[in-house]
Order: structure tokens, then C-alpha cells, then sequence
């Protein structure tokens, strides 16, 4: 893992910030205990460029902090978008092609949570055909992007481990999935569901 300074977090707020005018939510505020119901649509789920009017509360499900891809605390770029399947944690999911190495799609799980300290963060992974046996997940937490962290999603089915990481109640952080998978582009698809992220 490497620490990032202030260069390279100018350089990642560029790269969000890049195409579409897309930009990650921005929060005012710290989030309630109170679980809150995901948004209803003034604006469409995921789609780049729209940042919407945040409450004070993210989604708390159960004993973690959920960010589904039906979200507004989620965001995808790049061109064509994913597309919405049936089934997943909340009824549906979303699919992008893969490429073999140039990123054309990427989808963010945004998260500034309730207190700073370790969390166990979990992706759902829906049962799909022609799934990718290499998503390639990265994390930014507490100013420090992480190592990449690939899954199988052909193999794996429901919540699956991306690791445990330290997140900082004062600053917005993401996970971040590319649509990059080193297989043959077109020849398999990247698995876009909820993230979970458990205080431990």
C-alpha cells in the first residue's frame, strides 16, 4: 500500500472529476445511527454526472454501513455504461464488458462513515453467467489507495471479503471497481452490486 500525497490525491480528484462532469457526492455532515430507506429517484441511479443533494444520514442496514448500486452514495463513468440485470442484494445488479486493459468503465462505492476505526468491507457478488474470474477492486481509505484486490466472481456468490481497512470519519472514501480484467475483451462481464463496510 502506499501513502498518497498531495500530488497524487490532486491527480485522483482529476481522474473523478474527468469526463461527464463526474464528481463524487459531497457530504455535509456526519451520518445518524438511525437506518435510513435508499433514495427515491429525482435523478437516475448511477448515472455519471449528477451529484445530488446529500442528506446527513448514509444507509445503515443491520450492523454495517450498505451502499447498494441503486444508491446515491454510488457512482459509475465511463462509456458504454453498465447495464441493469434482475437479482442481486436488492433485487437487481448491474454488468459492464470487460476489457483486457484499458479501463472504459469503472463504479464507485462511496463511503464517510459514523466513526473512524477498522472496517471489514464486503462485496455481494449476484450468480451471473460469463462472470469475470478478475475484478479488480482498489480502496481509498484514510489517504491511502490500497493494493488491488482481484475476485473471482464466477466462483464467489453473495458477500464476499475485500479485506479489512482503516476509514477515517472525516473524509469521503470509495471502493472502486474496474471493468479491466486482463481476459479477452468481450469476453466476460463485471459483476456490479452492493458494498458493505462492518465496523469491527
Amino acid at each position: 500500500m502506499q501513502r498518497l500525497g498531495l500530488a497524487a490525491a490532486v491527480l485522483i480528484g482529476g481522474i473523478l472529476a474527468a469526463g461527464s462532469g463526474f464528481a463524487p457526492p459531497q457530504q455535509t455532515g456526519l451520518p445518524t445511527e438511525t437506518p435510513t430507506p435508499l433514495p427515491t429517484l429525482p435523478y437516475p441511479a448511477g448515472t455519471p454526472g449528477v451529484i445530488p443533494t446529500l442528506a446527513d444520514e448514509l444507509p445503515l442496514f443491520s450492523t454495517g454501513i450498505t451502499v447498494s448500486e441503486e444508491d446515491k452514495f454510488f457512482r459509475w463513468q465511463g462509456f458504454p455504461g453498465p447495464a441493469q440485470m434482475e437479482d442481486g442484494h436488492s433485487g437487481s445488479h448491474r454488468i459492464a464488458k470487460n476489457q483486457f486493459a484499458k479501463t472504459t468503465v469503472e463504479a464507485f462505492w462511496y463511503i464517510r462513515p459514523e466513526r473512524s476505526g477498522y472496517y471489514d468491507v464486503f462485496a455481494y457478488i449476484p450468480p451471473a453467467q460469463r462472470a469475470t474470474t478478475e475484478a479488480t477492486y482498489t480502496l481509498l481509505h484514510n489517504d491511502t489507495l490500497s493494493d488491488p484486490v482481484t475476485i473471482n466472481q464466477r466462483d464467489a456468490r453473495g458477500w464476499t471479503a475485500l479485506g479489512t481497512y482503516y476509514f477515517d470519519e472525516n473524509a469521503l472514501q470509495y471502493v472502486r471497481l474496474s471493468n479491466a480484467t486482463l481476459e479477452a475483451t468481450g469476453t466476460a462481464a463485471v459483476l456490479i452490486d452492493a458494498v458493505v463496510f462492518v465496523y469491527k
